[in-house]
């Protein structure tokens, strides 16, 4: 494989990692998942959300404005689909192992 094509893989791969990181966090309900889920299942959530605050502030907090969320989450949404396709056609990744 070309030290080009690694660039590529590894850039998308990154892109990638950070939309789906972004649409996880717009789906997340706190307080829905407190009523519902065990303390753990809460707590390693509310981590997950103050990892992906402290890595992308000025993304959470335009998923977080009422005026902006719905643009946001939908741009985040489109970047994830169309990462995915590169990564699966153009790249030819392997999409089950991108989180090993």
């Amino acid at each position: 494989m070309s030290e080009d094509k690694k660039k590529r893989e590894k850039q998308t791969l990154k892109l990638w990692r950070k939309y789906d990181t972004l649409v996880w966090y717009a789906r997340k309900n706190p307080e829905k998942i407190l009523e519902n889920s065990p303390r753990e299942i809460y707590e390693g959530m509310m981590k997950g959300l103050e990892r992906c605050e402290k890595k992308y502030p000025r993304e959470c907090k335009s998923l977080n404005d009422p005026e902006r969320s719905d643009w946001t989450h939908g741009f985040n949404t489109g970047m994830l689909a169309a990462l995915t396709l590169i990564m699966d056609k153009n790249l030819n990744m392997d999409l089950d192992n991108v989180w090993l």
